[in-house]
């Protein structure tokens, strides 16, 4: 199981979503090695293609501007909404997001109107390149953050196996990604368990709604109650990455 020899893919797992995936980090290492080598990698990209790309010197504004990003990945977000969680004026963060993103700190991922079939301009989703440098510079602590973790781990691997990837919005419900490559499009909800009745019909409710013949899968760390419903497949998460 990848670089670090693991035979348990669940223990791989669950490392991966603590410590993310960049070569230099060994979870054999303690905590503060790790958080130290990420908090390192992550102010070299903040003060060498950030702040040059913007031709400044102060990074305290461009980590404040981050720091928001990484705690509402997975958020309905604007220029607007970080500027007044941010307190720092809108045009200077959209200065700085433009750079987070040409440094790939961070992921946009438009909303799409599916009744309208448009794009919806102002606000959008943002997910990290990696979830152990987030996790290093908010400071949380291990197992208290998966749900949005894991939306953003499915939204990289998407990109990564080069499907064009865009949040659904069908009226007053929302799919959490329209995945599109060669023409074909996937409807993907991301859940972390559909054990209890109330979460199940409110996930599978967004997806039925569209009549249209385009496949239909919802994501989930369960284990039981995998299988068809209505059209639409349930997948445990580990198993659609190791496909």
């Amino acid at each position: 199981m990848g670089r670090h020899g693991y035979a348990d893919r669940e223990k791989a797992f669950i490392e991966y979503l603590e410590c993310g995936g960049l070569p230099g980090v060994d979870p054999s290492r303690d905590l503060r090695y790790r958080q130290d080598y990420l908090q390192g990698v992550y102010s070299t990209i903040v003060v060498k293609d950030v702040l040059r790309h913007v031709n400044v010197s102060d990074p305290t504004k461009v980590e404040t501007i981050a720091r928001f990003l990484y705690a509402n990945i997975g958020n309905i977000t604007s220029k607007a909404s970080v500027s007044e969680g941010t307190g720092i004026p809108e045009s200077t963060v959209g200065i700085y997001m433009k750079a987070m993103e040409e440094a790939f700190l961070i992921l946009p991922c438009d909303r799409y109107d599916m009744v309208g079939k448009r794009l919806f301009a102002t606000v959008g989703k943002y997910y990290v390149t990696d979830l152990g440098m987030r996790k290093a510079v908010l400071n949380i602590t291990a197992g208290t953050d998966i749900s949005k973790p894991l939306e953003n781990l499915v939204y990289v691997e998407l990109l990564r196996r080069g499907y064009d990837v865009r949040v659904g919005c069908y009226r007053d419900s929302e799919v959490d990604f329209l995945a599109v490559r060669h023409d074909a499009m996937e409807y993907i909800q991301v859940c972390q368990t559909l054990m209890t009745d109330d979460t199940r019909k409110r996930e599978i409710k967004p997806l039925m709604r569209p009549k249209d013949n385009y496949a239909k899968t919802i994501l989930t760390l369960d284990r039981f109650g995998l299988g068809n419903e209505n059209g639409i497949l349930i997948k445990n998460v580990l198993d659609w990455l190791m496909e």
